[in-house]
This record gives C-alpha cells, structure tokens and sequence, in this order.
C-alpha cells in the first residue's frame, strides 16, 4: 500500500467521522433542521 493511497483513505475517514458527527449535532439540537445546517454550510 502507497503513501497517496494511505492519504487517500485517511481523508475519506475523516470526511466520514465529519459527517456522522454534524449528523449526531443535528440529532441533539432539532431545534436546528437539516436544511438550515445545509444553507448555512453552503453561505460559509
């Protein structure tokens, strides 16, 4: 196994922990919906 494909992994991983964890926030606060988390992504 290569560097690029180490590095290649390592960021999908940490794409993958972002997103669970922007999922559990929205879970938590559902005052906040889906959509307005997108919108504000998006604006930033």
């Amino acid at each position: 196994m290569n560097t690029s494909t180490m590095l290649t992994l390592l960021l999908v991983a940490i794409l993958l922990l972002f997103i669970i964890g922007n999922f559990f926030v929205t879970i938590k606060s559902p005052k906040q919906t889906v959509e307005e988390k997108i919108v504000i992504e998006l604006d930033s």
